[in-house]
C-alpha cells in the first residue's frame, strides 16, 4: 500500500512537472487510488477483528475520509491530463476541499477527541460517545459536499453554507473532547497548547472561507496568508 503510494505520488509530481503523456499521468494517478483502496481494505479489517469497540467511529470516519480522497484522486487525474483544460479553475478548487477538508480534516476530527485525552493522559469525555463521534462525522461529510458542490456549481451561497457547516462541525468535535485540568494542562505542557492553536487556525480559516466563498470570491491573499 506504501509503495503504491510513493510511485503514484512521484510519478504524478514529476510527470506533470515534465509534461508526462495523459497515459502516464493516468497509471501513476491509479497507483494513489489502488493505494488507497487497500488502505480502505485495511481498514475495514481492523474494524472487524478489534476486541475493542471504543475506536469504531474513528474508523468509521477514517473511511468517509479515504473515500473523499478517492474522489480527489480522480479530480487530480482529470486536472493533472488536462482533458478538462476549460473548467480547471473550479476542478482545482473541488479539490482541494475534497482532499484538504474531506480527506485531511475528516482524519484530525475523528482523531481530536482520542488525542487530546492521550495528551493530558485523561479518559475520553462522557460526551464522546459513538453517537455525538458520528453525528460530528455526518456534519462534516456533509459540509464538505456542500462546499464542494457550491464551488462546482458556482452557487456562492452553497458553497459559503458549507464552510460555516464545517466550521460549527470543527466546534462540535472540541466539544467532545475532555475538559482540561490544571495539574492535566501542566503535565501536557507545550503539546496541548499546540494542538488548541492548530484548531484554532482550522476553525477560523474555515470561517473566513465561508465569508469569501458567501461573497461569490476566491480566498483573498491575506486569507491564504
Amino acid at each position: 500500500q506504501r509503495v503504491l503510494l510513493v510511485v503514484g505520488v512521484f510519478g504524478l509530481g514529476v510527470g506533470r512537472e515534465l509534461g508526462a503523456s495523459p497515459v502516464f499521468l493516468g497509471a501513476a494517478g491509479f497507483a494513489v487510488i489502488a493505494s488507497l483502496v487497500l488502505l480502505q481494505v485495511t481498514l475495514v479489517r481492523i474494524r472487524i477483528t478489534a476486541k475493542l469497540d471504543r475506536f469504531r467511529p474513528a474508523v468509521d470516519g477514517y473511511l468517509i475520509a479515504v473515500s473523499f480522497g478517492l474522489v480527489g484522486c480522480g479530480a487530480g487525474i482529470v486536472l493533472a491530463s488536462g482533458v478538462a483544460a476549460d473548467r480547471g479553475d473550479v476542478l482545482r478548487s473541488a479539490h482541494l476541499i475534497v482532499n484538504v477538508f474531506g480527506l485531511v480534516g475528516m482524519v484530525i476530527a475523528m482523531t481530536l477527541p482520542y488525542m487530546v485525552a492521550t495528551q493530558v493522559r485523561s479518559k475520553m469525555s462522557a460526551r464522546a460517545t459513538p453517537r455525538a463521534l458520528r453525528s460530528a462525522t455526518g456534519l462534516l461529510t456533509a459540509a464538505t459536499v456542500l462546499a464542494c458542490t457550491g464551488v462546482l456549481c458556482a452557487w456562492p451561497l452553497v458553497a459559503s453554507l458549507g464552510f460555516g457547516a464545517y466550521a460549527v462541525g470543527i466546534a462540535a468535535t472540541v466539544s467532545l473532547c475532555p475538559r482540561i485540568q490544571r495539574r492535566q494542562l501542566r503535565w501536557a505542557g507545550p503539546r496541548i497548547g499546540l494542538v488548541a492553536m492548530g484548531v484554532i487556525w482550522w476553525a477560523g480559516t474555515t470561517a473566513g472561507l465561508a465569508v469569501t466563498a458567501g461573497q461569490g470570491q476566491g480566498p483573498s491573499d491575506r486569507l491564504l496568508l
